[in-house]
This record gives C-alpha cells, sequence and structure tokens, in this order.
C-alpha cells in the first residue's frame, strides 16, 4: 500500500468562513439534494417539505429529536434550514437564483449514491466518503483546526471556544510564514479580519468551531458527549490516527494539505481511518483493474450530469470512480490513479474511454467512443 506524504507546501487557505451553529448535520444537506432532485425548484417549497420531513422525524425519531441543528422544534421551523442552503452552496453543492435552488454537478454525484437509502439517519459510507473528501477539499484548514486543539485532550464547548483564535492565529502566521503572492494576501487578510474588525472572536468561535465538531462526529473522527452539565469534545481513535497520518507544513507541526495531496491521498487516507480490509487498484493485475474502473465508468455515465452521453466532466466522474470502487468493492484509487489510466485509454463495455485534460479541474473532460 502507497505511503502518504510527509511534508507539503502551501497553496491556498481552505476555510469556509460563513457557517452557522445550526447547520450541524450532514445528513440534511443530502436531505435538501434529495428534495431539490434534477430539476429547479422553488427555495420555499424546499423548505415546506423538509419542515414536513423534520416534524415527522421528530415524533418517530428520539435520536432526531435530541440532537442539535434540526430543521424543526416541536414541529415548528427553526432558523436552521436558510444556513443549511448557505452551506450547501459554499460546499458548491447547490446553486441558487431568485428564489430558486437546484442541484450542481457534485450533488449530481452525491445523489446517485444515496439515491436508493432507505436508513436516513446514518451516513452511508460512499455518502460519508463523498463528504470526507468535499470537506477536506473546501475546508481544510478549518477541519484540522478541531483536530489540532482537540490533540490537547478532552475540552468542554467554553474551553474549545476559547482556544480559537489563538489556535487560529497559529495556523495563519505559520502557512503565511510558508506563502507568497495571492495565497499570502488571502491568508493576512484573513488574520486582519480576526484580529481586528471581530470584536467578540468567542461568538464567532461558536459558529465556526460547533458545526464542524458535529460533522466531524458524523463521521467517526470526533466524540460529543454530555458530562456533568456541560458538552465534551474529544478525538475518536480515527481521529488520532488520522492526525498521525497527515501531513504537515514544513518545519512546523500544523498539519496541512496541498492540491497534490488531495489528488494522490485523500481516498488511501479515508481506507486507512475505516476500512477494515482493502486493497489498492495499483496492486491488481491491469485488466483487473480495466474491468473494475470500466465497471465504474459505465455506472458514471448516469450519475454525472453532462449536455453529452459522449463527453462528461472529468472532475466529477474520476471523483464517482474513486468512490464506487471503494465503496462497493473495497478498492482504493484516488484522483492520480485513474487520470494514469485515461491517459492512455481504456477500453471496457464496448466503449472506449480517454480524458483530455485542461489548465483548469473543471474544464477537463472525458470522451467516450462506442465501439464497434
Amino acid at each position: 500500500m502507497e505511503g502518504l506524504t510527509k511534508y507539503i507546501k502551501v497553496d491556498r487557505f481552505r476555510f469556509l468562513s460563513s457557517l452557522h451553529t445550526t447547520a450541524r448535520q450532514l445528513r440534511i444537506c443530502s436531505e435538501i439534494i434529495s428534495e431539490i432532485g434534477s430539476g429547479i425548484k422553488l427555495e420555499r417549497n424546499i423548505l415546506v417539505s423538509l419542515t414536513n420531513w423534520s416534524s415527522e422525524k421528530e415524533q418517530l425519531d428520539e435520536s432526531y429529536r435530541n440532537s442539535k441543528g434540526k430543521i424543526t422544534e416541536n414541529s415548528k421551523p427553526t432558523s436552521s434550514f436558510n444556513h443549511y442552503i448557505d452551506l450547501c452552496k459554499s460546499l458548491d453543492l447547490i446553486s441558487g437564483f431568485n428564489g430558486t435552488v437546484s442541484n450542481t454537478r457534485l450533488s449530481f454525484l452525491l445523489l446517485s449514491f444515496i439515491s436508493t437509502k432507505t436508513e436516513k439517519d446514518n451516513l452511508l459510507n460512499s455518502e460519508k466518503c463523498f463528504y470526507f473528501f468535499i470537506l477536506l477539499a473546501y475546508d481544510s484548514d478549518g477541519i484540522f483546526l478541531v483536530l489540532d486543539i482537540l490533540q490537547r485532550g478532552v475540552l468542554n464547548q467554553i474551553s474549545l471556544q476559547q482556544t480559537f483564535q489563538d489556535s487560529l492565529n497559529i495556523r495563519l502566521t505559520a502557512k503565511r510564514e510558508l506563502s507568497s503572492g495571492f495565497i499570502k494576501n488571502q491568508i493576512n487578510e484573513k488574520f486582519r479580519t480576526i484580529n481586528y474588525i471581530w470584536t467578540k472572536p468567542q461568538k464567532y468561535a461558536e459558529h465556526l468551531l460547533i458545526p464542524r465538531c458535529e460533522w466531524l462526529n458524523q463521521l467517526n473522527l470526533v466524540s460529543i458527549e454530555k458530562r456533568k452539565g456541560s458538552t465534551a469534545y474529544f478525538l475518536t481513535p480515527e481521529g488520532e490516527k488520522m492526525i498521525e497520518l497527515l501531513p504537515c507544513l514544513e518545519a512546523t507541526n500544523i498539519t496541512d494539505i496541498d492540491k497534490s495531496w488531495v489528488s494522490s491521498s485523500t481516498f488511501t487516507l479515508f481506507s486507512k481511518l475505516f476500512l477494515k480490509a482493502f486493497q489498492s487498484l495499483n496492486e491488481l493485475p491491469f485488466n483487473e483493474k480495466i474491468r473494475l474502473v470500466g465497471i465504474s465508468l459505465g455506472k458514471s455515465l448516469s450519475a454525472v450530469k453532462s449536455s453529452s452521453l459522449f463527453k462528461i466532466p472529468a472532475f466529477e466522474s474520476v471523483l464517482f470512480v474513486c468512490i464506487d470502487l471503494l465503496s462497493s468493492n473495497s478498492i482504493v484509487a484516488n484522483f492520480d490513479d485513474i487520470h494514469l489510466l485515461l491517459d492512455d485509454g481504456i477500453s471496457y463495455g464496448g466503449r472506449h474511454y480517454s480524458i483530455k485534460s485542461k489548465g483548469r479541474a473543471n474544464e477537463s473532460y472525458i470522451t467516450v467512443t462506442l465501439l464497434q
């Protein structure tokens, strides 16, 4: 099994800034995506559907009834719906215009995995893998901030919030010293906001830390327990292992990742944390690689939104293949592994697949040619 990179270089600051403490449940993001489906929907109609769903869950499901971040409280709508919509937009899972919402190419991919889901309390393994990837790709600095803080031991919510500003400053300072140009300016702006514009950093901490703790709890990386009138947060064994396996900034103990790491190591890390048994795609005979990847690419044709059956978006298609291989076969493949196969092109099931790489990931595509 290939190892994980030890050190990386700063390529950006991945941090979702517009969070709200009520947007805590990833399964509600999935429910919103399911309700939107394949069309364009009025946001107010999605709210009605989610309110009915949540009201029923409150009556039938004690764990949901006692959870935070619900859409309803005693069957009455809370303020959380709009914050979930904002979260989904921040993660590029939905787009909105003039009171309407629709799914994106990313969320169509998730929709394909959860469309047959019957148990909506726990995340499916494919769903969990999807959110693991998306949160690292869009919010790794926020996620690692929480993990680094909890590495110190068990903390209650007050202590967690009190450490927020100093911990974020340490991360920002370390990354700023190793960056230049646009990235350095981005980090300087964030540093200025935290230290000179925020009047109550602890209040911001409630919105920026607690939802992330809840997401990590749903991914089995953080435990949350009620203890003597307060809430205790601490790393699970998987969370501790993740810290050990993550790369660091050069000459620091600050965990971080870059674009290259995301492409080469995300699913390797996921498998080491959550799968009891797995095999690397690279360990398989060539013909078996082609067969498994070909099957997943065939599935991706209906899962990935595209204006043409013969030209499909590469990023979403490769992401689908990586998640499908892992969730269906316990086979670990990263973006780089699939790209390497598609660079030469593969043929399976009466189709030939070949990747056309562009400068930007969202402009690359896979051509699909029917074989005679």
